[in-house]
């Protein structure tokens, strides 16, 4: 087995172990990536924290690091999230759908035929 093939193989596992984890310590182990992401002045962190000084001028720097707190907080939860549904079985992520809106429009263009762009935010 190539060194690669190993390492993917460990980081896959790595995943799956941590995508089986509840929800509560996903979003844990986020908070505690996105404090040290901007305690180590990650890139992540970096970019933000610029980004904000760009579109929030009004602000102080504290009310900043407050927003920027939270931004990386759901930018890392998200990302432990991700890793828990591509991880899980198809059935076990619909399973935790809980409303669907606008599923005839979805249906009517699907059915149409032209092809169908989906623009899906989280």
């Amino acid at each position: 087995m190539r060194f690669s093939d190993l390492a993917g193989f460990l980081l896959y596992a790595l995943a799956a172990a941590i995508g089986r984890l509840p929800l509560r310590a996903l979003h844990a182990l986020g908070d505690a990536a996105a404090w040290l992401a901007r305690v180590l002045g990650v890139r992540e962190a970096r970019v933000a924290r610029r980004n904000l000084q760009i579109v929030r001028p009004d602000l102080d720097d504290a009310a900043r690091e407050a927003m920027l707190r939270e931004v990386l907080r759901g930018t890392f939860r998200g990302a432990f999230e991700t890793v828990r549904f591509w991880t899980r079985p198809e059935a076990a992520n619909l399973g935790l759908v809980a409303a669907v809106h606008g599923q005839d429009a979805f249906d009517a263009a699907l059915a149409a035929g032209k092809g169908l762009i989906i623009a899906a935010p989280h």
